[in-house]
């Protein structure tokens, strides 16, 4: 299973986990697995052996992938069509001010500093970035037959300030909730819910890296308004990815005359080696450019990794462009780790260990040439001026809203343009 896949699993399991609000699932019995197994059966008509789900939740030792079959189960447990169509309602995780990244279910823990490095650079967003929600929803009832109506409520919000950390002030009216349940969730992540006063009408909370959200009002267990939030830049942003928030960085720690590069000196200041431990760097904007729809741009722009000496033998780097929905990411390594990249475009991951992704494996210690252009059929991924991927475009009436590029220990940026119709819209260095 690569990292996007084992990202998605988990994330099902926990959704799982706190729909059945049995606790700690480390403490489960075999006559929890029996009676997991019943209510599967009875919900989607499979019959998934006890053997089976004690496989996939970790109490016996197993290292085959779950079939397509059992993943299908699962998705249909929570109420999706299959397991294609819950991984297309996912959306990254951002730490937020309620709930640290530690505070992650306990299976999760186990596996923390692998995905969060994994999930930043190769997927090239926060923290475990792998996940997507469905573009254009108004209402998204989670349980098919609840009965509140979206209209007896309303949800809105505004970010206070551009730059991070940034708190955003959610306006809200549910006093006809017929519970006192009621919760704002700051974006697709369930555990990411603040309980609220029913009666109250306004809620703040704290966005530590920027990028696209999908904000929800909940009541009980049903999502009954949400909608598209964007948390912006200040021009640019570096960070250092740290727990719970990121290290941001000064201007003067990054941005130079002609690139954007970072010195091993602000590593040292910092008190962080990569050599020893895994030092994941970033450099956002976003929401500084008008929208560009992505059915007709170009990207562009030059990178390489600076790290000297790197406890990352793949020496990983990447691009991630945001759009309302899911990210279009470019993944780049050393050529002999192109088997562990994932590509992204805002309909689908392709994993390089289905997919030959050979052309993103280069020497990054030399400026690399990287280009991404949208037609109105695909997504194109060029490197070093060589087609090294073509993805299908459906989702077409999307937009670029902005960008960020990942490095394992430190990089450099420049030459960076973006396009449409001929005409440049975003230019840096």
């Amino acid at each position: 299973m690569d990292n996007s896949e084992f990202l998605y699993k988990t994330r099902c399991l926990q959704l799982i986990e706190e729909k059945l609000n049995w606790g700690d699932s480390a403490n489960w019995s075999n006559h929890d697995f029996e009676k997991l197994s019943t209510l599967i059966h009875e919900r989607t008509h499979v019959l998934l052996s006890i053997s089976t789900l004690k496989r996939i939740w970790g109490k016996v030792k197993y290292t085959s992938t779950p079939t397509t079959s059992t993943m299908d189960a699962l998705a249909g447990f929570l109420g999706y069509e299959n397991w294609r169509s819950f991984v297309a309602h996912q959306h990254p995780v951002t730490p937020t001010e309620e709930t640290p990244l530690k505070a992650v279910a306990s299976h999760t823990s186990r596996y923390r500093s692998g995905i969060m490095w994994l999930g930043a650079i190769a997927l090239l967003l926060s923290a475990t970035w792998a996940f997507i929600y469905k573009k254009n929803r108004q209402v998204a009832p989670v349980k098919a037959d609840s009965q509140l109506a979206a209209t007896e409520f309303t949800f809105s919000s505004k970010p206070v300030a551009r730059g991070l950390p940034n708190s955003v002030i959610f306006t809200y009216d549910a006093t006809k909730s017929p519970t006192d349940s009621v919760f704002i969730q700051q974006n697709w992540d369930p555990m990411r819910r603040k309980l609220v006063d029913k009666n109250g009408h306004t809620h703040t909370s704290i966005y530590y890296e920027p990028g696209h959200y999908n904000a929800k009002l909940v009541i009980g267990n049903q999502v009954v308004q949400e909608h598209s939030l964007l948390v912006p830049t200040d021009g640019w942003l570096g960070t250092i990815d740290h727990s719970p928030s990121p290290i941001y960085l000064n201007v003067a720690d990054f941005i130079k005359k002609d690139q954007l590069d970072l010195s091993k000196s602000v590593l040292e200041k910092h008190k962080l080696d990569p050599l020893t431990e895994r030092v994941g760097v970033k450099y956002y904007n976003v929401g500084n450019f008008d929208p560009i729809p992505i059915n007709d741009f170009s990207f562009s722009a030059q990178i390489k990794n600076t790290a000297e000496a790197n406890s990352d033998p793949c020496k990983r780097a990447g691009i991630g462009l945001f759009t309302e929905t899911m990210p279009i990411s470019f993944p780049l390594s050393i050529k002999g780790c192109v088997s562990d990249l994932t590509v992204a475009s805002v309909d689908g991951f392709f994993s390089g260990k289905e997919h030959d992704l050979s052309k993103f494996g280069t020497d990054l210690s030399q400026w690399v040439d990287v280009k991404c252009v949208g037609t109105d059929k695909s997504i194109q991924y060029y490197v070093n001026n060589e087609l090294a991927y073509e993805a299908p475009l459906i989702s077409d009436t999307l937009h670029v809203l902005g960008m960020v590029y990942g490095f394992s220990g430190g990089g450099s940026v420049r030459n960076v343009r973006l396009s449409s119709a001929d005409k440049i819209i975003f230019q840096a260095f």
